[in-house]
């Protein structure tokens, strides 16, 4: 039982570091990307405590005259960037 519960706690701090820095990684290059004229949303939640539909899409959307990418967009960016990064040192 106390594997179980070591193995849970051990995964959980893997899997939030690992999207944790992919989202951030995300962040980044969609800012860098677009020179600022798309950004990224943000992981955050509404004052209601619910977490909005377009915060969860993969989509391009518009918001206060601006465009924003959903954050799992910008999960998605920053995955495609480390595959590439992995795959190149693999390949070199």
């Amino acid at each position: 039982m106390e594997e179980t519960i070591g193995f849970l706690a051990i995964w959980i701090i893997i899997e939030l570091f690992f999207w944790g820095c992919i989202y951030f990684t995300g962040f980044a290059l969609v800012l860098l990307a677009s020179f600022g004229k798309l950004k990224p949303d943000l992981l955050s939640r509404l004052e209601s405590g619910r977490v909005s539909k377009k915060q969860s899409g993969f989509k391009v959307f518009e918001r206060d005259g601006k465009k924003y990418l959903g954050a799992w967009g910008v999960c998605v960016v920053g995955l495609l960037f480390w595959i590439a990064v992995l795959t190149a040192l693999i390949v070199l």
